[in-house]
């Protein structure tokens, strides 16, 4: 075992040295390319004209941006982290009205067996583990977790590290949406506020707490020679008529984008980590006021709320500040990603944990999926679903509970495997 642990230490350490390789060919060959922005054009972007945009964020202050980032690349992390099991939160979010979908529980946490929730919701946990495991740590300036109000940060995280920062919504929430939009259970109001974060630097990663690095971190999966990369499917949801609340959300986006900037196929939901440039999102909330007032107000959601995710991607490729696999190849970055999620791929659906729990098959299918992103070549990994987010199991609505005693212990076991060491950020 321990010239395994050695062999696996070196293939590590390889895989980082790799990385750092290409992060400087990637970095020396975007400044000798950045002449390639002139004006709001691109020569591989879609040829619509962007609508003006506010004087001080222009093509030429994004490749200003740009290319002071690519000399000294520093990110912070902006990750948001649910705690759904929390008595207050839960107790506090029957009191209002709402939401206009689902239905929500009249009675307290699902734990019929009175099991401990001391170690709930750690996934977050594992999450910077990997960050540090696989080189990410390198590049970043700062980490915002954003919690509710409702409920404290992680335990297991050490509130005196300087690299760590809390941050309740109603730090950052806009100040005319407080009374009406918190406390909040609305991911898309939520996402729609982290750009007011205080101290928060010009570039940043969008991350939720199941996201994890797989394999050494490397830049060229978000930056490239003409900007950012955005990559994704097209989609025509713009064209469709939607009461869903994700589906509503990406239409909201699209309207807006398609009266700005002309109607065509844009980008559709994923679950994929993104760079974001404050500046750029500092402008769509001038672009938008009342949209980003309207959902910031969300409690619950709605379908007319904006989903951020969607409208940043495309806003960014809309004024030529990136590319998207909608006008190209999204290579390099085509297999960087990748997703098990445990609630299906013959895993554990509709698993309770009580009545029903993983079968055999479905804990050979899971080992499967874990065999796959591992010795594949994806960078990142989101890990969603019962054993990994605990949120699938206290779910407001009842019929939607979703939990698997079972795949618990081995996501527990395979995490540790993975990522041994003991977190620089941990209590």
């Amino acid at each position: 075992m321990g010239a395994l642990k050695v062999e696996h230490a070196k293939e590590l350490e390889e895989e980082q040295r790799k990385a750092e390789r290409e992060g400087v060919e990637l970095r020396e060959g975007l400044e000798g390319q950045l002449n390639q922005f002139e004006g709001t054009t691109s020569t591989t972007a879609v040829e619509e004209q962007a609508a003006p945009v506010a004087a001080e964020v222009t093509a030429d202050s994004f490749k200003a941006a740009l290319g002071s980032f690519l000399k000294q690349p520093k990110v912070d992390l902006v990750i948001t982290w649910l705690n759904s099991s929390n008595a207050t939160w839960r107790s506090t979010m029957k009191t209002f009205p709402g939401p206009d979908y689902g239905t929500r529980d009249a009675t307290e946490l699902y734990n019929p067996h009175g099991d401990s929730l001391v170690d709930t919701f750690v996934e977050l946990k594992y999450a910077l583990r990997s960050f540090e495991t696989h080189g990410l740590m390198n590049y970043v300036r700062k980490i915002f977790i954003v919690h509710s109000d409702l409920y404290s940060p992680p335990n297991y995280l050490n509130p005196q590290n300087e690299q760590l920062q809390f941050v309740r919504h109603s730090d950052m929430w806009l100040e005319s949406a407080k009374s009406a939009g918190l406390p909040n259970f609305n991911r898309n109001a939520i996402d729609s506020n982290v750009h007011r974060i205080k101290g928060l630097g010009d570039w940043y990663l969008t991350l939720m707490d199941d996201q994890f690095l797989i394999k050494p971190f490397k830049f060229v999966h978000f930056i490239g020679p003409e900007g950012l990369y955005e990559c994704g499917k097209a989609t025509d949801i713009v064209r469709r008529s939607t009461n869903d609340y994700d589906r509503g959300g990406v239409q909201t986006a699209a309207k807006l984008l398609a009266a700005r900037y002309g109607d065509k196929s844009r980008l559709g939901p994923n679950h994929q980590p993104y760079l974001t440039w404050r500046p750029a999102r500092e402008l769509m909330e001038r672009l938008w006021p009342d949209e980003h007032t309207s959902t910031a107000k969300s409690r619950y959601g709605r379908h007319t709320d904006m989903m951020m995710s969607c409208l940043y991607k495309n806003f960014i490729v809309d004024n030529k500040w990136g590319v998207t696999g909608v006008s190209k190849p999204c290579a390099p970055q085509d297999k960087w990603f990748a997703a098990i999620h445990t609630n299906g791929q013959g895993i554990c659906p509709l698993c309770d944990g009580y009545k029903k729990d993983v079968t055999p098959a479905g804990v050979q299918n899971f080992h499967n999926g874990l065999e796959k992103i591992t010795s594949g070549g994806q960078t990142w990994a989101n890990l969603q679903g019962p054993g990994f987010d605990d949120a699938y199991r206290f779910r407001p609505d009842p019929a939607k509970r979703e939990y698997s005693p079972k795949l618990t212990k081995l996501v527990r076991k395979w995490f540790e495997e993975q990522y041994p060491a003991h977190g620089r950020f941990e209590s």
